[in-house]
């Protein structure tokens, strides 16, 4: 498995992190397809990991006090073009999607236990490998993604912090 920086500190990423979050991502477009007729928008994909993560923090992050406690809002800054804001309305959210993003979050936090780092990931690290599958694979199950997202990074705040 590699493991490499991603340019933020001493945050660290893998290739098994992102085919784990690859493998979810395009599970839950199939599933979306076969149920609504359309593959989940960024916003959908975006607001459920951003409920997955706020679950159950500790089992997933080694930093979960940097989670927002209330509603929460997921900020994408772009690499070109205007930045996103998506505010998490987590009663409007597909349960089941929500739930498997937690079980690859999960699966991603094992495989930092098990390496070398021998830790959690930070909450940065879990939206790094997010931030770059988006950037890379979106076009493929994301619904309103027709090329390669220029995302930069993927950041949470409370919602009445902004």
């Amino acid at each position: 498995m590699g493991w490499w920086r991603t340019g933020d500190g001493e945050d660290r990423i893998s290739d098994e992190g992102a085919d784990c979050l690859l493998s979810t991502l395009r599970h839950l477009a199939e599933r979306s397809s076969e149920t609504h007729g359309s593959r989940p928008t960024l916003s959908d994909v975006l607001a459920g990991a951003a409920a997955a993560l706020q679950q159950r923090p500790e089992a997933l992050i080694g930093d979960p006090a940097s989670l927002p406690d209330g509603p929460a809002v997921v900020d994408v800054r772009m690499r070109t073009g205007p930045d996103l804001r998506v505010p998490v309305d987590v009663a409007a959210l597909d349960g089941y999607a929500v739930q498997r993003l937690f079980e690859a979050f999960d699966d991603v936090a094992s495989d930092y236990l098990g390496s070398e780092l021998a830790r959690l990931p930070k909450l940065s690290e879990l939206l790094a490998v997010l931030a770059f599958v988006l950037r890379v694979e979106a076009a493929r199950f994301i619904e309103d993604a027709t090329a390669e997202l220029p995302i930069d990074r993927i950041t949470l705040s409370g919602l009445e912090g902004r």
